[in-house]
């Protein structure tokens, strides 16, 4: 419908997890369903859109469901249900990151994942229940800022993320070659922390982008690019 939408958390309704959209003719933004739809207070919302149904989907940290685990849920049109089930990660989640895999339609979720030491996990729904991509704890020390995006090419996921486990928190990206994850060039490729990642595809080359805020400009903002052998520069 080429409407604009936003999900965020909700501080007039207990912080739970609210979407509007972008009504053109009234010009006003209206709520998706109800407001405040999660059963607890959502942290790190994130929105996607279903390629085929055109149905939003938001993730979130699901506060106190038990422990703040991952919930996904999507508008049917006429209301908010949960993807699979509620609370579906191991354990405690923080910066979360939504999107599908653009083939399959499989929603995929990655996220720091408090069960393994605060290291970077993979989750997707494979239609009737959420299963681990690969292994878990995929970081070498605390994960930052994961983010994912799929490589329009090869339908691989790949991952971005600050690796505390390299330098001060220095920036990696991952992918998934249908059994395991593997290091996209070399690992820590920014020149010092990185902060506020994310990655996307050159549609018509297939190179991945990460742009980061960079610890040691003054978290001034970078852009690197994999050229299929190393991440370089972009201006």
């Amino acid at each position: 419908t080429g409407e604009k939408y936003v999900a965020f958390q909700d501080s007039g309704n207990a912080f739970k997890a609210t979407v509007k959209k972008y009504n053109a003719t009234t010009t006003t933004w209206e709520v998706v369903g109800v407001a405040g739809f999660s059963d607890w207070q959502a942290n790190y919302v994130k929105l996607a859109f279903h390629p085929t149904t055109h149905e939003p989907y938001v993730a979130f940290e699901d506060f106190s469901n038990p422990s703040n685990e991952a919930t996904v849920m999507r508008f049917n049109g006429s209301t908010w249900v949960v993807v699979g089930t509620t609370g579906f990660t191991a354990s405690q989640v923080q910066q979360l990151d939504l999107v599908f895999d653009p083939s399959t339609n499989e929603p995929y979720v990655t996220y720091r994942d408090f069960s393994v030491g605060n290291k970077v996990s993979v989750m997707k729904f494979n239609g009737t229940s959420w299963v681990q991509v690969g292994s878990t704890g995929l970081s070498v020390g605390v994960a930052g800022y994961p983010t994912i995006a799929f490589n329009p090419t090869t339908d691989e996921p790949y991952i971005a993320f600050s690796d505390g486990g390299i330098g001060s928190g220095k920036a990696s990206v991952m992918r998934f070659n249908g059994s395991s994850w593997t290091q996209v060039g070399t690992a820590g490729f920014s020149s010092d922390a990185s902060y506020f990642i994310n990655i996307a595809f050159n549609a018509s080359t297939s190179e991945p982008y990460v742009a980061y805020a960079n610890g040691s400009t003054n978290f001034q903002a970078t852009v690197k690019k994999f050229n299929g052998s190393s991440w370089i520069s972009v201006g």
